[in-house]
């Protein structure tokens, strides 16, 4: 994991040095949104692993449908059933702001980057319209690479713990 976010780390800062054209620049950030992906693919060989765990049938089965595409759910659930704490040193401002680069993820991979009603109900966000297309600013994703690497570790601390 660790030397997965550190190529992104390296491969944001290669294109933020070398790429000028602004479109060949958000084409890039878009890829860099990967990071997600990564942390989604962890999350679910951890949330496999959980699944082990004695627990009830329904608890089984919610754990199961368990999704890391809604990260502020995923920390909620998490945290009630296994003290596990995703957001641990985490500020409520980049709490936000995961959760709105989540569902933009979300919107990119499913929707062609075009803003739906869904994006807005889960995010709140006022700043973009229905129908709208987005794009990814270096200095969100800049941001983003290590907020997802810290939820990352986290999320592996904590599963570590469990007895």
């Amino acid at each position: 994991m660790e030397l997965k976010f550190n190529l992104f780390e390296q491969q944001f800062n290669i294109a933020d040095e070398n790429i000028t054209d602004r479109l060949n620049r958000e084409i890039e950030w878009e890829k860099l949104t990967r990071c997600i992906s990564e942390f989604e693919a962890l999350a679910n060989i951890l949330r496999r692993q959980l699944i082990t765990i004695p627990a009830t049938r329904k608890r089984k089965s919610d754990i199961n449908k368990l999704s890391f595409q809604r990260i502020g759910k995923a920390q909620s659930c998490l945290s009630n059933w296994f003290d596990i704490d995703l957001f641990k040193n985490i500020s409520e401002a980049d709490k936000i702001f995961l959760n709105i680069m989540f569902n933009r993820r979300h919107i990119f991979t499913h929707n062609g980057g075009r803003i739906d009603q869904e994006y807005i109900d889960n995010t709140d966000d006022k700043t973009v319209k229905v129908n709208q297309v987005i794009k990814f600013s270096s200095r969100e994703i800049k941001r983003l690479i290590p907020l997802v690497r810290l939820c990352a570790k986290n999320f592996i601390e904590d599963y570590e713990s469990i007895n």
